[in-house]
């Protein structure tokens, strides 16, 4: 399980809300604990205002290297078809961003409230896991099905695998990408 206190932040989001914000706090204090600056790990909150409807993302930085982000809504919209469509081309939009200063592989973590789904690009190969679903023309297309967010961080597994995945993001190599930068520079 995550620690009590972890665990507790996310418990503690008032059922129902419709206000991602109020998801924050909770994947702020479980970044930080996994990813502690003292350790040489930045957790930048970067607010989103191009849109009306503006997030924060939460950027992951080892040397400033971009290692893994995480976008956030709320847990009631992942029930949503359009939201979790527009969940998804968020994340690789991201990927897009970031593609030039990023590691051999990148991970991106969409959550609904503590509901989460893990993307990765594989730089070499340029490849998005999971895969992109088409839409079709003439009709009603789930390009991100709900069963893609299968895991729950207030739940034992949830946590050793979000945990599994955080030490994932800890063993990527930054050298090379920081070789790459200072020849650009």
């Amino acid at each position: 399980m995550l620690p009590q206190a972890i665990l507790d932040e996310f418990l503690d989001v008032p059922a129902g809300t419709t206000d991602e914000n109020e998801w924050y706090g909770a994947w702020n204090v479980l970044l930080t604990e996994y990813f502690p600056v003292r350790e040489g790990w930045i957790v930048k909150p970067q607010v989103e205002r191009e849109s009306v409807d503006y997030g924060v993302l939460f950027k992951i930085e080892r040397q400033r290297i971009p290692v893994m982000f995480v976008e956030i809504k709320p847990l009631t919209a992942m029930n949503s078809l359009s939201v979790r469509a527009d969940a998804d081309a968020q994340m690789r939009q991201r990927f897009l961003d970031f593609f030039d200063a990023m590691p051999t592989i990148l991970t991106g973590i969409s959550a609904f409230g503590h509901v989460v789904c893990k993307y990765e690009l594989d730089k070499e190969n340029k490849r998005i896991t999971p895969s992109k679903i088409e839409r079709r023309t003439n009709c009603v297309t789930d390009v991100a099905p709900r069963a893609r967010w299968d895991l729950d961080l207030t739940t034992a597994e949830g946590a050793a695998r979000i945990q599994a995945i955080f030490q994932e993001v800890k063993n990527v190599k930054l050298n090379e990408v920081g070789f790459a930068m200072l020849l650009q520079a």
